[in-house]
């Protein structure tokens, strides 16, 4: 994990996604669950995927993220929502932008809870929404 982290560190993403996908698959339970102390790897996993511009797999280990928390029953808990924030971020590359406002304004609310409206998460949530909520308009017309 810390070499993962580390290939992270120096934007090095395709290789840091490959040794901490490595190192998660020894983290599962025989069941194929994550343990909850994975979820920093399953985190930096995802951001070395969309940072890579492998936004299918960074979905796909937000999703296991965001399954796992859920699990724990920890859906809401604030250390949650860069994840959304990600799942958002790789969805509008995606083109999904439908779906990455959807995102957006949960990760909006959740900051909203925590941190003032003056907080700059905020305002960069507020970016990204207006941004996806263009594209989307956009594309709605064929632009």
């Amino acid at each position: 994990t810390s070499i993962g982290k580390s290939l992270y560190s120096l934007g090095k993403y395709k290789e840091a996604a490959v040794v901490l996908e490595d190192s998660l698959h020894g983290h599962l339970d025989p069941n194929g669950k994550h343990y909850a102390y994975v979820e920093t790897m399953l985190e930096y996993l995802a951001w070395a995927y969309h940072k890579a511009g492998v936004h299918e797999e960074a979905l796909k280990y937000c999703k296991i993220y965001l399954d796992n928390v859920r699990e724990l029953g920890r859906e809401d808990d604030h250390f949650s929502t860069p994840v959304r924030f990600l799942y958002g971020e790789s969805l509008n590359s995606l083109g999904r932008h439908q779906q990455a406002i959807t995102q957006y304004e949960k990760v909006l609310a959740f900051y909203r809870r925590w941190i003032p409206e003056d907080h700059p998460n905020i305002a960069q949530v507020k970016g990204r929404l207006m941004a996806a909520q263009k594209a989307f308009s956009n594309h709605e017309k064929g632009n």
